[in-house]
């Protein structure tokens, strides 16, 4: 709308004005690659192209464009910002339009390095979408990475540093979306935090962060990162679930109670469902050919040491950790591998418990006897899409937690407890960790191993 611009303001003089920056060479060479027939950087450019002028000539009208909106424009109502640098932010924005979201989010981040390997392929032929459905994934496609749950909840230091660097290290076109409930009601399974563990020796905390900014400059500048602060709609399921699930027949004079209980399960369980479809549908928005590849990690899971997939190799479906089947897929951590397989794995588990909740039932009861729970949702709503589902032996993350000691000392620990063993084929790797502790249920003989801690960062 360069070419426009004194009309709109002539019309409004006014308005606040947002000036949008860049490095004018790349402008010149992308929009030239996408949009060659679009108008000249100029005011009432009277048919003349993009195409009709050289990149350098270009690069110079857009350069004299950003002048003549600092001219005309009273510095008051002027706000330039630059999408590229990694240095945009959302909250002076929107204080400077007026605006006052109920939570503030980081811009998005664009991998500068991939849009420098753009440039560099301006000849090359686009690939249709059929096309890519038939090709196998290769290093360099596209790998969103969503990161769901709760922002109180979220661990977000071993993802980066175990995980998502070492992606990027070996040559992955890494794409993260931090999916995040803003609010501070932060839900733990079994323990809330602040509460004491071990003998009272030990609190139980929440997460390091309380907003989405707190996170950015965590993330290293090549890499592109969407900060959704989501909150998801709360949807109403069957309520044959959530009684399945507490077995609420057999609770009697505690009924409603038991039935309290049971919904805020339910819920939590549409929540993280909502919140994969959200990332769906950012992963969309960034590219409508769909990935060949995509993880998910929930908030509160750590890597417990350096992995990168084999990605190129995977068999197509969704692939989680060997342990905790729950009879069904276990999802704290997927690996999904095929353009329909991601779609469907992101989607399907929300779509069917909301409009054909009778076939997931009518599916567990002819294949066991046990009642539906989150993760038969999600084995049921893969093979009823044509989805494989694979166990992974090689796949290091726990769900962690910190813990404060009386000095204030604070560590990452990983529950011991009896539903959690089946899973610690990695126990030897944490118990080797060097100046990591253990910590015992002090009211038992023998003692009780209730967590395996990691030795704090220096």
């Amino acid at each position: 709308m360069a070419e426009l611009f004194l009309d709109f303001f002539a019309a409004s003089p006014n308005s606040k004005v947002l000036l949008t920056l860049r490095d004018s060479k790349q402008w010149a060479l992308r929009r030239g690659q996408d949009f060659a027939d679009a108008p000249l950087p100029v005011q009432s450019p009277c048919g003349h192209r993009l195409d009709s002028v050289s990149v350098e000539a270009a690069a110079q009208l857009f350069d004299l464009h950003q002048k003549l909106v600092r001219c005309v424009v009273p510095p008051e109502q002027l706000l330039e910002v630059n999408v590229f640098d990694g240095a945009l932010n959302s909250t002076q924005i929107a204080q400077f339009l007026g605006v006052r979201p109920d939570f503030y989010v980081p811009f998005p981040r664009v991998d500068s390095d991939a849009e420098r390997v753009n440039l560099a392929d301006l000849g090359s032929k686009k690939v249709s979408t059929e096309d890519a459905e038939a090709e196998a994934f290769v290093k360099g496609d596209r790998v969103p990475i969503c990161i769901t749950g709760q922002i109180r909840r979220l661990e977000l230091r071993t993802k980066l540093k175990r995980f998502i660097e070492p992606m990027l290290s070996a040559g992955h076109q890494v794409e993260v979306y931090l999916v995040m409930d803003p609010r501070n009601d932060t839900n733990y399974i079994h323990r809330a935090a602040g509460s004491r563990t071990a003998g009272g020796k030990y609190t139980i905390l929440t997460g390091e962060f309380e907003s989405l900014n707190e996170t950015v400059a965590l993330f290293p500048t090549n890499m592109t990162v969407i900060f959704d602060p989501f909150v998801p709609a709360d949807y109403r399921f069957d309520p044959r679930y959530a009684m399945m699930m507490e077995e609420i027949s057999a609770w009697g004079p505690s009924l409603g109670t038991a039935l309290t209980k049971a919904m805020e399960r339910a819920r939590s369980h549409g929540r993280q469902w909502e919140a994969l479809r959200r990332c769906w549908r950012l992963a969309q928005i960034a590219d409508p050919v769909p990935p060949k590849a995509a993880i998910r990690l929930r908030d509160d899971v750590a890597v417990l040491q350096r992995f990168v997939p084999s990605l190129e190799t995977m068999s197509r479906g969704v692939h989680v950790q060997n342990c905790e089947h729950y009879f069904g897929l276990n999802d704290k951590g997927a690996i999904v591998s095929g353009q329909g397989e991601v779609e469907n794995y992101f989607t399907k588990p929300l779509e069917l418990m909301l409009k054909n909740f009778t076939q997931l039932l009518s599916f567990q009861k002819s294949r066991c006897t046990r009642p539906l729970n989150p993760e038969s949702v999600l084995f049921n709503s893969m093979v009823l899409s044509h989805v494989q589902p694979h166990y992974l032996e090689n796949f290091p993350i726990r769900p962690g937690i910190k813990l404060q000691d009386e000095n204030q000392q604070v560590n990452l620990c990983y529950s011991q407890g009896a539903h959690n063993t089946e899973c610690f084929e990695d126990r030897e790797l944490l118990e080797k960790t060097n100046g990591g502790i253990k910590i015992y249920k002090t009211s038992t003989t023998p003692q009780e191993l209730l967590y395996i801690c990691e030795a704090p960062e220096q």
